[in-house]
C-alpha cells in the first residue's frame, strides 16, 4: 500500500478501536463478571493492590485505573467498566504508539488485525496476556526501527541493545507462548532486512528473551505453568493419529465459520510468495502456521478445553498471518482503494462477529441474575448438574462472578459456589465468615 492508503486504513483502525470502547462499556458485564477478570477484580479491591498471578507484571498496565478509581471511593459498576475498557485502552496505546507517534503505520495495521481478524470469544475473555503480548511486542519493534533512524552509528548500537535487553524482560512476563510470536516476527524482518537491517540485533533479541524466560523458570516458576506444559505429553500419547483429534475437527469447523479470514488470508498469503517465487518466505509461512497449529491442537486436544480459551490459544495465528499479509500482499494491489476496502472489511465482520456472539454470554450473566436473586444472600454450594453447563462453560470462577454481580446491583453478597462434588465441600458449613 502506498503511504497515503496506509494512513487512510490506519485511521480506520481508529473508528473500530472507538467502537471497541463502546463495545466494551455496553457489555461490561458479560467481559467483567467472567472466571478471571471476576477473580483479578475481587483480590484488587479487597488487597487494594494490583491483582498479579503467576507473576505475570504487565498485568499492572489493565490494572492501573481500576485501582485508582477503588482508591477514589469509585462505585463498583464505575469499577468494572473502566477494568473493561481498560484492555481496549492497551491495545489501542500500542496502536497509536506505534503509528501516530513512530510513523509505522504498516506495523499498526498489524496490531489492528490481531485485535480484529478472527477474534470472536476472546473479545469476553479479555485478562489474556498473550494478545497483550503480541501487541507489545509490535510496538516494541517498530520503536526499534525509529531508534535506528534517528541516531548515530555508535549511539545506535548501543542504544538498540539496551532497548531490546530491557523490552525483552517486559515480554518475557506476558506470557510464556510469547516465544513463538517472537521467533516468526524476528525470521520474517530478518529475511527482508527491513525496517531493521543485520542480524545481531534479532539474535540479541532471541538471546535475551529465552535468557529471561529460564531465569524466570527458576526464581518465578509456577504450578499453573508447570501444568500448562504437561500437554506436551500428549504428542507421545496420540502419535502418530494427530488428524482426527477433536480440536483439529473444532478448528476446521471454526475456519467455516467465526475463523473464516484464516483459510482467506493464508491462501492470499501462499498465493503472493508462489507468484513472487519467495520460497523462503513460503516456507517460513507455513511452518510457523502449521507447527503453532499443532502445538495448539495437539497439547490441548479434548472437548474439555472451552471455545474461549481455544480462541485465545489461537490468537498468535493472527500475527503470522497479518505480518505477510501486510508487507507483501498489501502492496501487490494495483488500486490502493482495494488494501482500505480489505481492512474495513476485516474490521465490520469483527463487529459482527461479537454481536453474534454475545447473546452466549449475556445468557451467562442472565443465569447468575436470576440464581442470585433467588438465593439472595445466602451461602450455598451448587451441584454443577443442577446449572446450565453449556451456558457457564466454566464453573471454578462462580463464587467471585456471584459476588462481584450481587455487590454491584443488588444490594447484598451473594456467595454461591457451583461445582462438581458438592459433597466435598461440606467443610463450608463451618466457614461463616470467609470467602
Amino acid at each position: 500500500m502506498k503511504p497515503g492508503s496506509l494512513i487512510s486504513a490506519y485511521f480506520v483502525g481508529i473508528l473500530a478501536y472507538a467502537g471497541m470502547f463502546v463495545l466494551a462499556l455496553v457489555f461490561y458485564k458479560e467481559r467483567t463478571i467472567l472466571l478471571d477478570a471476576s477473580y483479578a477484580l475481587f483480590h484488587l479491591l479487597r488487597e487494594n493492590t494490583f491483582s498479579i498471578e503467576f507473576h505475570r507484571f504487565p498485568d499492572a498496565a489493565v490494572q492501573t485505573m481500576p485501582l485508582l478509581a477503588s482508591r477514589a471511593g469509585a462505585s463498583l459498576q464505575t469499577i468494572m467498566k473502566l477494568y473493561s475498557v481498560s484492555f481496549v485502552a492497551f491495545y489501542f496505546v500500542c496502536y497509536l504508539v506505534t503509528g501516530l507517534v513512530l510513523k509505522r503505520y504498516d506495523l499498526a495495521l498489524v496490531i489492528l488485525l490481531i485485535n480484529t481478524a478472527f477474534v470472536t470469544e476472546t473479545f469476553f475473555y479479555t485478562p489474556s496476556q498473550l494478545p497483550q503480548g503480541m501487541c507489545f511486542l509490535i510496538m516494541l519493534f517498530a520503536g526499534l526501527a525509529d531508534i535506528k533512524e534517528r541516531t548515530a552509528d555508535e549511539a545506535n548500537h548501543a542504544g538498540r541493545f539496551f532497548y531490546v535487553v530491557g523490552g525483552m524482560m517486559v515480554l518475557a512476563f506476558f506470557h510464556p507462548l510469547m516465544l513463538f510470536p517472537l521467533c516468526f516476527l524476528a525470521a520474517f524482518f530478518y529475511m527482508r532486512q527491513d525496517p531493521v537491517k543485520g542480524k545481531e540485533m534479532f539474535i540479541v533479541m532471541f538471546a535475551a528473551f529465552i535468557g529471561v524466560i529460564l531465569l524466570k523458570s527458576l526464581l518465578f516458576h509456577t504450578k499453573y505453568e508447570r501444568q500448562s506444559l504437561s500437554g506436551l505429553k500428549n504428542f507421545v500419547k496420540h502419535f502418530p493419529d494427530y488428524f482426527r483429534l477433536y480440536a483439529n475437527k473444532m478448528f476446521l469447523t471454526y475456519c467455516f465459520g467465526r475463523f473464516a479470514l484464516i483459510p482467506i488470508l493464508l491462501a492470499a498469503d501462499i498465493y503472493v510468495y508462489v507468484q513472487k517465487k519467495e520460497k523462503l518466505k513460503l516456507a517460513l509461512l507455513l511452518t510457523g502456521f502449521l507447527c503453532y497449529l499443532m502445538l495448539t491442537n495437539i497439547t490441548y486436544p479434548d472437548k474439555v478445553t472451552p471455545g474461549f480459551y481455544r480462541e485465545n490459544l489461537y490468537l498468535p495465528l493472527g500475527l503470522i498471518l497479518a505480518l505477510p499479509f501486510v508487507f507483501d500482499v498489501l502492496p501487490t494491489f494495483r488500486r490502493p482503494v482495494f488494501g482500505l476496502a480489505i481492512v474495513t472489511a476485516i474490521v465490520v465482520l469483527f463487529f459482527a462477529r461479537v454481536y453474534v456472539i454475545h447473546p452466549q454470554y449475556t445468557a451467562r450473566v442472565s443465569w447468575l441474575q436470576k440464581t442470585a436473586r433467588h438465593y439472595q444472600a445466602r451461602k450455598l454450594v451448587i451441584d454443577a448438574r443442577q446449572s446450565p453447563r453449556d451456558t457457564l462453560q466454566m464453573i471454578w470462577g462462580t463464587p467471585y462472578e456471584f459476588w462481584l454481580l450481587s455487590s454491584s446491583e443488588m444490594g447484598y453478597v451473594s456467595s454461591v459456589f457451583v461445582d462438581d462434588h458438592p459433597e466435598k465441600q461440606k467443610w463450608l458449613q463451618t466457614t461463616t465468615h470467609g470467602f
